[in-house]
């Protein structure tokens, strides 16, 4: 009997000491959400369509305290209407009280336009379109999107022939 109660003792020294190693070798940035919030916002651009390579995603902001990462990519245009993809991300702020209808605008060619249509954005992770009529299939353009914070203007241009 005592002989079982050194080796449960030994045993769970050798477990305690092994989940402490463990511990301490876990990177400490897996469990800092600043710097994974970094991170994600230094990738600012990719290809996002092998339909139309000229359309990247755009990213602005980030994850992290009182901030909010907004990315766009446009997808089409088809019927003159310029399709948007958008997803918006936060950790801090309620997105429900800001409405792309009214904080985005497009600009090309001299045109200012308000988006004719837009999902709505609610809690804390929105996704979804919002449409501008243009008329045309345009390449170049800018989209600005005001009030969402940190940056209290946001401007996404993509220049494509």
């Amino acid at each position: 009997m005592k002989l079982n109660k050194i080796l449960l003792l030994g045993l769970a020294i050798l477990i305690g000491a092994g989940l402490i190693y463990a511990v301490m070798k876990v990177p400490k940035t897996l469990f800092d959400a600043k710097a994974t919030a970094r991170a994600y916002e230094t990738q600012k651009t990719e290809n996002t369509s092998m339909n139309n390579p000229g359309f990247k995603l755009f990213r602005s902001g980030s994850m992290g305290s009182g901030d909010v990462l907004i990315e766009l990519t446009p997808k089409e245009v088809k019927d003159g209407k310029l399709v948007i993809k958008f997803a918006i991300n936060t950790h801090s702020v309620n997105l429900s009280r800001f409405n792309l209808k009214e904080i985005a605008t497009l600009k090309y060619e001299e045109k200012t336009l308000k988006p004719i249509t837009a999902d709505r954005l609610s809690g804390h992770h929105s996704s979804g379109v919002f449409v501008f009529d243009v008329g045309k299939k345009i390449n170049s353009f800018r989209i600005k999107i005001k009030g969402i914070p940190k940056n209290i203007e946001r401007v996404f241009t993509w220049n494509s022939g």
